[in-house]
């Protein structure tokens, strides 16, 4: 026998939907596995153990299909379950790194704030709340620029993140925002991958990057914080705060 709960159905960014369990101490080990968290695993055998239904297959997925899955959809459904499991009240102690301070404070974080009932046909997201994908399930997105170019994007996805992790940090540019989603340009009656820019004006390169980043915007939810002695002020990703899946851990 083992704990199971209640289990709860959840529509995701791209209207995905899903029927998952609430977790266990078991699902909490895998979730902080340290070896396979150095290379995001650990969230795939977690999602793919408390997944109990991906209603698109009517089945069971496995950690090697959530890595095709839209990104949103897995980093949503992660702090779905966080609500679901613990819920939306997020509390963390904090150490000011400033030498001349060194206050130790608790913060009181209201996560409802960023949910929203994506199940909702005409649901708009404010804010920094969960937003859906403008395009739901597609995969792929076009963009035609002002010099009449015609684009296409793959939207990320989990292996797209891993290959776009393996490029090193000097090799990085503007850019790899597009080479990240594999961008290819419509010419001669057919879809031909980008790997150089030196054709395209810069203007024409920015409207491309905007298009992007607004079409495929990462559900990477921050938490903003003040020292209340020195009142310096600090940003966290949730997902890398230990307290966030784990009470009583301190950052």
């Amino acid at each position: 026998m083992f704990f199971t709960g209640d289990e709860h159905e959840i529509t995701l960014p791209s209207g995905k939907m899903v029927t998952i369990r609430e977790s266990n101490g078991e699902d909490d080990g895998i979730l902080s596995k340290i070896k396979s968290a150095q290379d995001g695993s650990n969230i795939y055998n977690y999602l793919a153990n408390i997944i109990l239904k991906d209603h698109d297959t009517q089945d069971k997925p496995l950690a090697a299909d959530l890595m095709e899955w839209l990104s949103n959809d897995k980093y949503y459904l992660l702090f779905k379950q966080r609500i679901i499991n613990l819920g939306p009240t997020f509390t963390f102690l904090h150490t000011c790194e400033n030498k001349d301070c060194k206050k130790k404070s608790e913060y009181e974080e209201d996560l409802s704030i960023l949910d929203g009932d994506l199940s909702q046909k005409n649901y708009k997201s404010t804010g920094d709340q969960v937003a859906p994908y403008p395009s739901g399930k597609n995969k792929q997105i076009e963009f035609v620029s002002s010099r009449k170019n015609r684009f296409q994007v793959d939207l990320l996805t989990g292996l797209l993140e891993k290959k776009d992790s393996d490029v090193s940090s000097n090799d990085r540019d503007l850019n790899n925002v597009l080479t990240a989603r594999n961008i290819k340009i419509f010419e001669q009656g057919k879809w031909v991958e980008l790997f150089d820019f030196r054709r395209f004006p810069s203007k024409e390169m920015a409207e491309l990057r905007s298009f992007v980043t607004k079409s495929d915007k990462s559900f990477d939810p921050i938490v903003d914080i003040t020292c209340d002695k020195c009142q310096t002020p600090y940003k966290a990703t949730l997902f890398t705060m230990p307290p966030f899946f784990f009470p009583g851990a301190q950052i």
